[in-house]
Parts: structure tokens; sequence; C-alpha cells
């Protein structure tokens, strides 16, 4: 039965890392290692990022508000599981997405019961934020902030987590909740 828990959570996370992560690093190095296993020669070490949000190739300062819009759009659209779904909703001032998986339910009665589960719910607080921030560094060039939230698949009334701006604002697991402060 544990196995089973536990192959439902990590495959839940690794579907909302597909969706959710907004960059990969990779970190590569010039030079080689010869004849040493512990000792490489001296080299250059550079980070390169690889951009999932969908903005890729595309410079949001040169993108309209609807446009932006359209790509964000597009890109969940092309990353949205099988298994979930999302709805966007524009305002003058924010995006609001929504996102849920199929199976979250069950995670949440599992994380809250077993504190093992605990880190790998970190992971996903983590990577909501950093998604939020990746779209958030686009919109507020049109002045606007974004809001990311994770409800339940069977009651999308029950808000799981939130993020605003790459700030977390909710979360039910770890009873966070400054929604308060950003009225939305």
């Amino acid at each position: 039965m544990i196995i089973k828990k536990f192959i439902a959570t990590s495959v839940i996370a690794l579907m909302m890392s597909v969706m959710l992560v907004p960059a990969t690093k990779a970190y590569a190095t010039s030079g080689s290692v010869n004849g040493s296993d512990s000792v490489p020669k001296t080299g250059t070490v550079t980070e390169e990022t690889e951009d999932l949000s969908g903005l890729s190739g595309v410079d949001p300062a040169s993108m309209t508000r609807e446009e932006l819009i359209e790509h964000t759009k597009a890109a969940l659209d092309s990353s949205s599981p099988v298994e979930g779904g999302y709805e966007l909703e524009e305002k003058d001032d924010c995006i609001i997405i929504t996102m849920w998986y199929d199976g979250m339910d069950d995670m949440l009665k599992i994380v809250e019961t077993d504190p093992t589960y605990k880190e790998l719910w970190s992971h996903m607080d983590d990577s909501m934020c950093e998604a939020c921030d990746q779209y958030y560094q686009a919109y507020k060039l049109h002045d606007m902030d974004v809001y990311l939230y994770l409800v339940n698949e069977l009651d999308h009334d029950k808000l799981i987590l939130a993020s605003r701006n790459g700030e977390l604002i909710y979360d039910c697991v770890n009873e966070i909740d400054k929604r308060i402060d950003y009225n939305r």
C-alpha cells in the first residue's frame, strides 16, 4: 500500500513539474578529466536556462498584452496533461491561472496523514511559485499581476495552493493563508 501511495504521489508531482516548472538549468564545464576521476582540469562553468513557459524565443517586451495572453494560453494548452486542466481568467490588472490534476484529492489525504510526503509537497510549492514568477516577469511589463491557483479536481472551489507573482500566498497543507492581503 505504501508503495502504491508513493508511486501515485510521484506521478502527480511529475505531472505538476512538467506543467509548472518554468525553467530547467543545466550546468556545463569546458575542459576534460584525463587520468583522474577526482580532479578535473580547470575550465569555465556556464549556466543555460531552458524556458518552458511557452515564451521561448519571444521577447515579452515587444508583445502586446493580448499577444502575451495568447502565448500563455498556447503554452498551457501544449503542456496540460490529459489528467487535468486549467482555466485562464483575464482581468484589467492581472491574469488568474487555475489548474487541477486528477488524483490531487487522494494525494492531499496522503500528505496530510503521512509526514514523509511533506518534502514532496514542498517541491510542489516551490515549483508553483517558480512558474508563477516566470509568468510574472513577462506580465509585469504590462503592469499585471499573476495569480496561479491549484484547486481540487473534485471541487474547483477548494483551493489547495496559490501563488501571486511568485510568492506563496496559500497552502492548505501547511496552513498558510495570505489571501486577505491580496484580495483576489
